[in-house]
């Protein structure tokens, strides 16, 4: 008997869902163009994570530059390597020109 009443209120749970998911289904079918509301609100929270990840990028890398005294220092010393290794790649390549 027990376990009966066991099972009863196992069932109870599961058919709560159900019938909640039924009613939410049910509510959704009578909603006219859900397709297009869905793409319109799908569209809206992929600009939303675009244009919240370019804004927070650019405001992290200003405040780096600024927050470090010598950030002028190390951009010159990074455009001077970066100078450098430019005139290797282009003798390489001549090089390379030259022997075919």
């Amino acid at each position: 008997m027990s376990e009966i009443k066991e099972d009863l209120n196992e069932d109870k749970p599961k058919q709560k869902k159900k019938v909640l998911f039924n009613s939410l289904f049910q509510r959704l079918k009578k909603i006219k163009h859900l397709d297009k509301i869905i793409t319109v609100l799908f569209i809206a929270i992929i600009l939303l994570i675009y244009f919240s990840s370019s804004f927070s990028s650019g405001t992290s890398s200003s405040n780096s530059k600024t927050d470090n005294g010598s950030s002028g220092q190390e951009t010159d010393i990074i455009l001077i390597y970066e100078k450098e290794l430019e005139e290797k790649i282009q003798k390489t390549l001549a090089s390379i020109k030259d022997s075919g």
